[in-house]
């Protein structure tokens, strides 16, 4: 079964570039999402999400939260920060090899590649709630079935929190959460 991806991404405080280049990220992926919310975006954001590319895609831009069904899945990324092309698909093919997983998380890699900055590649541990009371250790990006985000408080609203808040809150309404071992 496939499931129907939900990206919601808080633009407060980013700039048009940032959010470029997420949608950028958005279009390139092996699996294109459903819905990209955009939470408290301004008229300046709207000129990025207007974008031809974005127009012509079969991605609806929201402002708030959208109905969801059954097999969708909210993934939470932040502005600025791309998906690898292959994400949302190992996301789905774990959610589907294992349906009772409803809490995803995974290894990263930050930096750019440049003569000054080496990339570097992050390894998380494995699932631990009493190390996440005092660690964000799983990052900012989360993938939950869309009952746990809207148990946990919504999509739009889990998007202003800060992300080791909103992992907190996931995690209470999660009944199995795991790491994909993958960038």
């Amino acid at each position: 079964m496939r499931h129907s991806f939900i990206v919601v991404t808080n633009s407060a405080g980013c700039t048009n570039r940032q959010l470029r280049r997420t949608a950028h990220s958005l279009l390139e992926s092996s699996i294109c999402p459903n819905h990209w919310i955009v939470s408290d975006s301004s008229l300046e954001h709207e000129r990025v999400t207007r974008e031809r590319k974005m127009r012509t895609s079969s991605i609806v831009i929201a402002r708030s939260d959208v109905v969801v069904i059954e097999h969708e899945v909210v993934v939470f990324l932040r502005a600025g920060d791309q998906l690898a092309p292959n994400a949302l698909s190992l996301i789905d093919q774990k959610l589907t090899e294992q349906p009772g997983i409803d809490f995803i998380y995974g290894d990263s890699s930050h930096g750019r590649p440049s003569r000054f900055e080496e990339v570097t590649n992050v390894r998380r541990p494995g699932w631990s709630p009493e190390r996440l009371r005092s660690h964000n250790y799983i990052g900012d990006l989360v993938a939950v079935r869309a009952r746990v985000a809207a148990s946990a408080g919504g999509a739009t609203y889990l998007s202003k929190l800060e992300s080791h808040d909103r992992s907190l809150r996931l995690s209470e309404h999660s009944k199995n959460a795991i790491r994909i071992p993958e960038i």
